[in-house]
C-alpha cells in the first residue's frame, strides 16, 4: 500500500529542502532522487516562505542530450510570524 499524497509530497519537500542546504538543485538533480515534480515541491515551499530563487541553464540529461532545466538555488528561510 502506497502512501497519502500528502505524506509524499511532504517527504519530497523535506528532500529538496535538504539538498537546497547543501547547494543549487537542478531539476534533473531532484528527478534523480525521486522527486517528479520539482517545481511544484519548491512553489509549495516559496509558499511557505522560504526564499528560492530560479535559474535556467542548459544541462546534459541522462542520456548525454542537452536540455534547459531550472537549477533551484536557497536564498533565505522563512521570516518568523510570516
Amino acid at each position: 500500500m502506497s502512501a497519502p499524497a500528502d505524506e509524499v509530497k511532504a517527504r519530497q519537500r523535506a528532500l529538496i529542502l535538504a539538498m537546497l542546504r547543501e547547494g543549487p538543485v537542478s531539476t534533473l538533480d531532484a528527478r534523480s532522487r525521486a522527486v517528479m515534480s520539482p517545481a511544484s515541491r519548491v512553489a509549495e515551499l516559496r509558499g511557505a516562505g522560504w526564499h528560492i530563487s530560479t535559474e535556467r541553464r542548459l544541462s546534459a540529461d541522462a542520456h548525454g542530450r542537452l536540455t534547459r532545466c531550472g537549477v533551484y538555488v536557497l536564498r533565505g528561510e522563512p521570516c518568523p510570524g510570516s
